[in-house]
């Protein structure tokens, strides 16, 4: 299976529904994969929000 695409949040909007869509138990190394993945988008939407922030305040 490929990888899932777009944000965070939307990467874990399609893994959730995939999971329910699924006939069968996705694998669990791509779920894990998946999430490590979304996890990682996250933390990197996160640092630049505060690479941004930083840059606003006041000293």
């Amino acid at each position: 299976m490929d990888d899932l695409t777009g944000s965070s949040t939307e990467r874990a909007h399609r893994l959730a529904s995939l999971e329910g869509e699924a006939d069968s138990p996705l694998p669990p190394d791509w779920v894990r994969r998946q999430l490590g993945l979304a996890l990682a988008a996250w933390a990197e939407d996160e640092r630049r929000l505060d690479v941004d922030a930083e840059g606003r305040e006041d000293f």
